[in-house]
C-alpha cells in the first residue's frame, strides 16, 4: 500500500512521543558517551518516517509497535554509525589529574603548567599512534615482527640483517614489504573496523 506524503506526515506528527519514549528509554540503558541527546533523536525520526510509510493496517498490527521497534533500530544503528568509544575513553579531564587529594582547593589548572610552546594534543596523538603501531607490530608472525623490530626500532642495516636472518639483501626487503602491508591492513581495520 503506497501512502501519501500527507499521511506520512500526519503519522509523524501523531506519534513523536514515541521517538522521545525510545530515546529516553535508550539512555536509560545504554551509554553514549559524548553525542548529544538531539543526535539520538534525529535518529529516532527516520526511523519512525520509515515505519510511517512501511505500515500497512491490513497486514500489520498497531502502528506504535512497528515505529518502536523501526525507532529502536535506527537509534542503534545511528549510535553505532557515529560514537567513537576510543575517543570517548580517551577524553579526561587533565586539570583533575594533577589536583590531587590533598590540593582540592587548589586553583591550579593543567593549562597553566604547561609552555607556551608545547604541543599537547601533537605528543597525545603521536603516542596513541606509536601505541597502536606497536600493538599491530606484536600480531605479526614471528619472522616478520623479528624484522620489523631489528630493522625499524634497533636501526639493524638490511646488510646485517640478511646475514643474521641467512638472506639475501633482496629476500629482506621482500619479507619487510610483506610485513608492512600487513601492518598497514591491521592498522586501517583498526581505524575504520574493516578490512581494507
Amino acid at each position: 500500500m503506497r501512502r501519501s506524503e500527507q499521511d506520512v506526515e500526519r503519522l509523524v506528527h501523531e506519534n513523536q512521543k514515541l521517538v522521545h519514549f525510545q530515546v529516553n528509554r535508550y539512555l536509560k540503558r545504554f551509554f553514549v558517551g559524548d553525542m548529544e541527546r538531539e543526535d539520538l533523536v534525529s535518529w529516532g525520526l527516520i526511523g519512525l518516517v520509515q515505519a510511517a510509510r512501511a505500515w500497512d493496517p491490513e497486514r500489520s498490527g498497531s502502528f506504535s509497535t512497528l515505529a518502536c521497534w523501526a525507532i529502536g533500530r535506527m537509534i542503534i544503528r545511528g549510535v553505532r554509525r557515529e560514537w567513537k568509544p576510543e575517543r570517548a575513553a580517551s577524553t579526561v579531564s587533565l586539570d583533575e589529574l594533577i589536583v590531587g587529594e590533598e590540593q582540592a582547593g587548589s586553583r591550579e589548572r593543567f593549562v597553566d603548567l604547561l609552555t607556551g610552546e608545547q604541543d599537547v594534543e601533537g605528543e597525545l596523538m603521536h603516542g596513541e599512534t606509536l601505541a597502536a603501531v606497536r600493538s599491530a607490530v606484536a600480531e605479526l608472525p614471528a619472522p616478520e615482527r623479528r624484522l620489523i623490530e631489528r630493522r625499524y626500532y634497533e636501526d639493524v642495516p638490511v646488510a646485517a640483517l640478511a646475514e643474521e636472518l641467512g638472506l639475501s639483501r633482496q629476500g629482506v626487503y621482500l619479507r619487510q614489504r610483506q610485513a608492512l602491508r600487513q601492518l598497514r591492513a591491521a592498522l586501517s581495520m583498526r581505524i575504520t573496523g574493516r578490512a581494507p
